[in-house]
């Protein structure tokens, strides 16, 4: 390279996430000494990632600051940005005459893309520098996006020296539902539970059991006349973005109301979980996670049922039909970081079998 050209090289004052919403990451390229490579993220965040681009025999020098919600109008940031960022150039030689910069933003696939052919890129991503010519210019992720955009600060009148950032939208947590469903050869012991978008969940209780040995016997997973559990976990991610979202482990956890260990205790029986204590019942993994280890025998917490009053018991629970007796929590980890879900759990008074309701003497008898 000759002596007298001017290159640059920005160093990135990165967009952190805000309430673990991800918007912006920044890939850079340099022409200059490699000074580190690699992603440089919060991989927990699920936004936020900076990841170099190198051309043949460059590098890149970054340093990393946030513009919280809390400073958005101390530095110009409209509200409705989801996440904002300022980026700094650092023109080399340091004495360059000619250090006055243009920014710019753009698709990076231009008018070919299929998500921006037609969008106007700064409803988008915008960038604004601090001043005119100004090395630092602050970047707003206004919305998701699903292409690509190029950010570039170039020399004024010079625009082959140049430097870029390429934007990306990470792939985000949407919802976490799940189907907890049972079968047996004994179809009226057949169970499913649906946790979907309502907040309090109606559930069957394994009202099919005359007995705390019957219990054990079908819902079991060792139980004599055991069934069949299928138990699915399923995250719903974001529509728009240009990052996949990775999903790890994911769970179902139980805990137990007051009111359920009430009706437990009162009817000679012992639990294992105090209220509020959550019990992981079942595990897997991915973004459609088929669930091991959930029985019904298990969720019910019972320790000790061998004197219990069954009947009583199911009797209790039944008359309770709109009491909450269980939260249910689902947990689903997307990029790194745990997202759960809780729903109440009432039983469905239909699903504890029948109850005598009047007991008749009679006819009457004369001596």
């Amino acid at each position: 390279m000759k002596a007298n050209s001017k290159t640059f090289k920005i160093a990135v004052l990165s967009l952190a996430t805000v309430l673990g919403l991800g918007c912006i990451g920044m890939a850079f390229g340099f022409f200059a000494t490699r000074n580190n490579a690699g992603p440089l993220h919060d991989e927990a965040a699920g936004g936020m990632e900076l990841t170099p681009e190198l051309p043949a025999g460059a590098g890149i020098s970054m340093t990393s600051i946030a513009i919280p919600v809390s400073q958005y109008e101390q530095y110009g940031i409209m509200p409705i940005a989801e996440t904002a960022q300022q980026l700094t150039a650092t023109v080399t030689p340091a004495d360059a005459e000619d250090a006055v910069l243009d920014w710019n933003v753009a698709w990076k696939e231009g008018t070919s893309g299929k998500f921006g052919n037609g969008k106007t890129v700064t409803e988008y991503v915008t960038v604004t520098p601090t001043s005119d010519g100004a090395k630092t210019a602050n970047v707003q992720c206004l919305k998701a996006f699903g292409e690509q955009i190029v950010i570039t600060a170039s020399i004024r009148g010079n625009s082959s020296v140049k430097g870029t950032a390429t934007a990306d939208y990470q792939q985000k947590y949407s919802a976490v539902t799940a189907s907890i469903a049972y079968t047996n050869t004994a179809t009226a012991a057949n169970i499913t539970w649906t946790l979907g978008s309502a907040a309090t969940v109606t559930g069957k209780f394994p009202g099919y059991a005359k007995s705390f040995a019957e219990l054990t016997n079908y819902y079991s997973a060792s139980g004599s006349n055991k069934g069949t559990y299928t138990v699915t976990v399923t995250t719903a991610l974001t529509d728009t973005y240009t990052k996949e979202a990775t999903v790890g482990a994911t769970k179902i956890e139980m805990a137990p109301t007051a009111a359920y260990i009430a009706a437990v205790t009162k009817y000679k029986g012992t639990i294992s979980q105090t209220a509020g204590s959550y019990l992981s019942l079942a595990t897997g993994t991915g973004k459609s996670a088929t669930m091991s280890g959930f029985d019904f025998s298990k969720a019910l917490m019972i320790a000790t049922g061998t004197s219990m009053d069954w009947a009583g018991f199911k009797r209790e629970l039944k008359g309770q039909a709109s009491t909450k007796m269980f939260d249910i929590k689902l947990t689903t980890t997307v990029n790194g970081q745990a997202q759960t879900k809780t729903f109440a759990l009432n039983f469905d008074a239909n699903s504890f079998g029948s109850f005598a309701s009047g007991v008749t003497v009679g006819p009457n008898l004369t001596f």
